[in-house]
């Protein structure tokens, strides 16, 4: 059985961290102005601090729309055979919100789980 993990690109993890753990990323929204774009495909880590450095306005993130991150999580839950999955976080985060609204796993086995408490 293996462990799966799923995150949005704000966790800043390397190409070779991603690749080496098998983690899938979900990407944020970037926005420079008008311009929008998807972290890590159409813009990349070297390209977003150089729109930084030339930019007139400072950038704005959107998370990922709720399905893509249902999707990513049901790939991961197939993939892996474990009956549940966690997000991290105190419910604040779109990452967290999006994973309380996925359905309870098949056949009542497992429950969601926190992977840590909030601080306080």
């Amino acid at each position: 059985m293996a462990v799966r993990i799923v995150t949005d690109s704000s966790s800043d993890l390397t190409d070779d961290e991603v690749a080496s753990h098998d983690i899938e990323v979900v990407p944020l929204s970037i926005r420079f102005g008008d311009q929008e774009f998807e972290d890590r495909t159409q813009l990349t880590v070297e390209a977003f601090y150089e729109k930084l450095a030339a930019s007139p306005v400072l950038p704005e993130t959107a998370a990922p729309a709720p399905g893509k991150f249902e999707a990513a999580f049901r790939r991961q839950q197939a993939a892996s055979n474990l009956p549940g999955a966690g997000a991290p976080g105190d419910g604040r985060t779109g990452t967290r919100q999006v994973r309380g609204r996925l359905p309870a796993p098949a056949g009542g086995r497992g429950r969601r789980r926190r992977l840590h408490q909030p601080v306080r």
